[in-house]
C-alpha cells in the first residue's frame, strides 16, 4: 500500500529515510531554497532549520532515536550535520574540505558520508564521540559511502576506473559488488541481515 504526502504549499517534496517508528526526513522546496522536514507517524510535519544563513538543507537519515544526518550549503560551503532528537545540531566538517555530506546512520549513531579533497571524493564514518575515520576503496578515484547498518557495515559507490559500489564490513575489509553486464552499479542501502539495495545501469536502460 502506497501513502502518497506533500508539504502544503511545497513546489516539491522528497523523502530519504525512514526509522522503524515510521518518521520520515527529507526536503522540500519553497521556490527559492531546499529545506528540511521530519514527518511523524501521525502526518504532523516539523521543518528543521540550519545555522546562520544557511541555505539548501537535506537530511538523508534518521534512526530509531530520532537523530538525523544530511547537509545543508551556506556562504562557506557544503556541511555535513548530525542532529540530535533533542534539536541540537552538531555540524560535520573536515579540515581542507569545502564539501561534507552525510549520508546514512544507524542505531549507535554512527554516521557515514563522505567529502571533496578538491581532487578526490573519499568516505567517512563518525562514530557517536565524534571521531572520524577515512574511507578509501583501494585504487578507487572516488569513494562515496550510501549506507551503514547496524553492526556498521557501509555500502556506497567508487569510481576505479568504472562506476562499481563496494561493500565494507565491520572490520573494515572490502568486497567490489558489481551487477554483471552493467556500466554502473550503485549501492545504496544495506540492513542487519546484510542485503543490499540499488541500482544499475547497463545496455537497456
Amino acid at each position: 500500500n502506497f501513502t502518497t504526502f506533500d508539504i502544503p504549499g511545497a513546489d516539491g517534496t522528497e523523502g530519504h529515510g525512514i526509522n522503524d517508528m515510521g518518521q520520515i526526513v527529507g526536503d522540500f522546496g519553497d521556490g527559492r531554497q531546499f529545506l528540511g522536514f521530519l514527518r511523524e507517524s501521525t502526518g504532523r510535519f516539523t521543518t528543521i532549520g540550519f545555522p546562520g544563513k544557511a541555505v539548501n538543507g537535506r537530511p538523508f537519515g534518521i534512526n530509531n532515536s530520532g537523530e538525523l544526518v544530511g547537509e545543508f550549503l551556506d556562504a562557506i560551503g557544503r556541511h555535513g550535520f548530525l542532529r540530535r532528537s533533542d534539536g541540537k545540531l552538531m555540524i560535520i566538517d573536515i579540515p581542507g574540505s569545502s564539501t561534507v555530506a552525510a549520508i546514512g546512520l544507524n542505531n549507535k549513531g554512527q554516521a557515514t558520508g563522505y567529502f571533496d579533497t578538491g581532487t578526490e571524493f573519499h568516505g567517512f564514518v563518525r562514530d557517536p564521540n565524534g571521531n572520524l575515520t577515512i574511507i578509501i576503496v583501494p585504487g578507487a578515484l572516488h569513494t562515496q559511502p550510501f549506507g551503514i547498518n547496524n553492526t556498521g557495515e557501509i555500502v556506497g559507490l567508487f569510481i576505479g576506473p568504472r562506476f562499481r559500489s563496494f561493500h565494507r564490513d565491520a572490520e573494515g575489509g572490502f568486497t567490489m559488488i558489481e551487477v554483471p553486464g552493467a556500466h554502473y552499479t550503485e549501492a545504496r542501502g544495506i540492513n542487519d541481515s546484510g542485503q543490499i539495495v540499488g541500482y544499475f545501469d547497463d545496455t537497456s536502460g
